[in-house]
């Protein structure tokens, strides 16, 4: 038998035995070489040259020689590392015996590994002759051998249409690149792009410009880290320094809460999960993203912002609210996940400077308070708000931090190479009532004391609505709680609950006297809403009193709610379980809404209920207004004449809401005008920028983080500081779109809501 001397050899040390009698043998002294007339014969076979253009037919013997001719192929491509030809090896009986190629067989007749998965000296080994033919390809062509290696990875690719992979390359070559990092980052959050969606989008734009237009997703990761809290490129320092820990859990108090694991209550969920950041780190980064503005109003104070070494006030509002229920199913036949989730915020309002004389110069201020966009959250969590312990574990040492820097100043390092000075005026007000009377541990909305401003009492109140100062803050909570729980007059239980004014527990947080524009909108207009109900129902006729009959009442208001909500659904199309809140209150109170409530009422009622209703929309606009001296001065003027009216019309003709007096309605009633004098507005310090995150959670938790996993919420915290930073928008350079109705080709609306279309 006749085999080539090295496929024989690689045989047998894969197999240990002969390929023809299958017994094992000795290599030395077996197998023996062919005679010269054997190679002979060989040596004139005809064979045909390998380049796939080169038809000429030569002999095995002058093959070499064909070779070095031809100059479509290279010699190094056939020949071996002794410079014999790997045919001539095969067959000839006078060569030595070559070592065998690497790349032929391994050990044992397995198949050879694929090149990616060897080491790197195996790599090298493997791939040395391909190199070295490459390498003389591009020194005969006198070309760069970095352009050849991407030349052939390029053709790969259009050859197999993989247009992706083709057009990063080529950018890779070229380094040209429509679209930065940064600009594709501002794209994708201001467009709401998943991951899924940005490289769809990603692929299908490269590929039909045949350029890389669009950045691969992976090279945002180092974008992002420049507007997030805790960028280095952010430098500052807190005077005191403020150090970062978690309480103790050796009886630290924060609030009147101790940290003891002794004693640590059950959490509301057994699935708690947090997210936030540092609240200096945050606080730095926000104003970082800022200095463009600032700069520009020190430049209109007359001030040279690389040399201005004054200190800037800081106005900054924040709160926590709870989300409600955003529970969710893994799949269709599953129950509903119960969760509830938190999230804390805080916005910059105003940067302003005190001159030589005491007055405010003002630096920076936001003209749109109330946006989702200025509203940067801090702390985002899956837990229920409503237990007071989950929601201190959780805030406390956000409340130290924030406590630290009401009393500190931050020292910041700007573009101009200097630093600017900040002390910040910390304004709680972006909390709902229920929220605010736990962490300040005063009694529920329904106690006596209807009030979390003043200490007057629900029957005072109605009686007397006017003349109420603002007469709360922690220290005389404290003292009234101090009062109630030592009793040194010995008085008794009710005489004890009326001098403690309403405290029940220590106050979590120094909470700040002020009245949150949206819930206040929101409790009004429902409160309106049952006095609808109870005027369609004919109370004031029937005479009823309070807790009469029972079972007589329900029934009257429940069919009275149902006539209401029937034709209002039918006329305007409002559904209150199917609407925000605050949307809902907006339109309830409007003329058109009007239009159809009224004839409902009885004829005699009609004229009262107009005429209170309108009463209230002159008191509205000066507590909703940002800056009310600015936009209805006229009414600012007449509020308490108007409140007075107001008061009067319900005493006379509604005596029946006497036992209804609701909280938020003596608080706009009694407290707007000395608010305005304190503090310059009421609506610009509105809970509306949290409430409108809400809806942001339910979409950053659908499209841009990672589903069940413990970075979910981490996901959620990124992406909403993303969506908040100014100079992304800036970026994104987008232009808003008007709805273009399809009937009557109109823009602001739709075909839904075309006022052609409705009766």
């Amino acid at each position: 038998m006749f085999f080539a001397k090295s496929v024989y050899i690689s045989g047998f040390h894969g197999f240990s035995c002969c390929g023809t009698c299958l017994k094992r043998y000795c290599v030395s002294r077996d197998i023996k070489q062919c005679d010269a007339a054997f190679c002979e014969l060989v040596l004139d076979l005809p064979m045909r040259c390998i380049n796939d253009n080169c038809e000429e037919m030569v002999t095995v013997r002058n093959f070499e020689s064909h070779i070095s001719t031809c100059k479509r192929t290279s010699l190094n491509d056939h020949i071996t590392d002794d410079g014999e030809s790997s045919l001539d090896n095969s067959v000839s009986s006078d060569s030595s015996s070559p070592s065998s190629s690497p790349s032929s067989s391994s050990k044992r007749g397995r198949p050879p590994k694929p090149v990616l998965n060897l080491e790197q000296p195996a790599q090298n080994a493997r791939l040395r002759t391909l190199k070295n033919g490459i390498k003389q390809h591009a020194q005969h062509y006198g070309e760069d051998l970095k352009t050849v290696y991407y030349a052939l990875i390029l053709n790969h690719l259009r050859s197999t249409k993989k247009w992706t992979e083709y057009s990063t390359i080529k950018s890779l070559l070229t380094g040209e690149s429509s679209l930065n990092s940064t600009k594709c980052l501002a794209i994708r959050v201001t467009a709401f792009m998943s991951v899924k969606r940005y490289r769809k989008v990603q692929q299908v734009t490269n590929a039909a410009a045949d350029k890389r237009v669009f950045e691969p997703y992976a090279s945002m990761k180092n974008a992002e880290k420049a507007f997030l809290p805790g960028c280095p490129n952010v430098r500052f320092t807190v005077t005191p320094p403020l150090q970062h820990h978690c309480p103790s859990m050796d009886g630290e108090s924060v609030g009147g809460f101790q940290y003891m694991p002794q004693n640590f209550p059950e959490l509301g969920l057994p699935h708690v999960k947090a997210e936030r950041y540092h609240y200096d780190k945050a606080l730095a980064t926000s104003l970082s993203d800022l200095e463009p503005q600032i700069a520009n109003g020190l430049r209109a104070l007359g001030k040279d912002p690389a040399t201005f070494t004054g200190t800037l006030q800081v106005v900054v509002k924040d709160g926590g609210d709870g989300m409600g229920d955003v529970s969710r199913k893994m799949y269709m036949s599953a129950n509903k996940l119960p969760d509830k989730a938190l999230r804390y915020s805080f916005c910059v309002l105003k940067i302003y400077t005190i001159n030589q004389n005491g007055e405010q110069e003002t630096v920076f201020e936001e003209t749109r308070p109330n946006s989702q966009l200025n509203c940067r959250p801090l702390l985002i969590a899956l837990a229920d708000e409503n237990d007071y312990y989950t929601f201190t574990s959780l805030t406390g040492t956000l409340f130290m931090e924030r406590h630290h820097l009401e009393h500190s100043t931050l020292h910041l390092h700007n573009t101009f190479g200097s630093s600017w000075d900040f002390k910040f005026n910390m304004f709680s007000t972006m909390f709902d009532e229920k929220l605010e009377r736990k962490v300040a541990g005063l009694a529920g909305p329904s106690s006596t004391f209807l009030c979390t401003m003043c200490e007057t009492r629900r029957h005072d109140a109605y009686e007397t609505p006017f003349g109420h100062r603002i007469s709360r803050n922690s220290y005389r909570n404290e003292e009234n709680l101090d009062r109630k729980l030592t009793n040194d007059s010995g008085l008794s239980y009710n005489k004890l609950l009326e001098e403690s004014k309403g405290v029940t527990t220590d106050s979590f947080i120094n909470m700040t006297s002020h009245i949150d524009a949206l819930h206040c909108e929101i409790n009004n207009a429902l409160w309106f809403k049952k006095l609808f109900v109870r005027e369609i129902a004919k109370v004031n006729e029937r005479k009823w009193t309070y807790g009469s009959n029972e079972k007589r009442e329900k029934e009257a208001l429940k069919q009275a709610e149902e006539i209401l909500n029937d034709n209002l659904r039918t006329g305007m199309g409002l559904q209150k379980y199917l609407m925000q809140p605050g949307n809902y209150s907006r339109l309830l109170l409007t003329d058109k809404a009007m239009a159809i409530i009224l004839p409902l009422i009885p004829e005699n009622r009609r004229e009262y209920v107009q005429q209170l209703v309108d009463d209230y929309n002159l008191l509205k606009p000066v507590w909703k207004a940002t800056k009310p001296t600015e936009s209805c001065p006229d009414l600012l003027k007449k509020y308490d004449e108007n409140a007075s009216k107001f008061i009067v019309t319900l005493k006379m003709f509604f005596s029946y809401t006497k036992q209804n007096m609701p909280n938020y309605l003596h608080k706009t009633l009694a407290h707007v005008p000395e608010l305005i004098e304190k503090y310059g507005s009421v609506g610009a310090f509105s809970s509306e920028p949290n409430e409108h995150g809400n809806k942001l959670f339910r979409l950053f938790r659908k499209m841009n983080a990672r589903q069940q996993s413990d970075f979910e919420l981490k996901d959620i915290l990124k992406f909403h500081w993303l969506y908040t930073v100014k100079s992304i928008h800036e970026l994104a350079d987008r232009t808003s779109i008007h709805q273009k109705c399809s009937f009557c080709a109109e823009t602001g609306h739709k075909r839904t809501t075309c006022p052609s279309r409705l009766p």
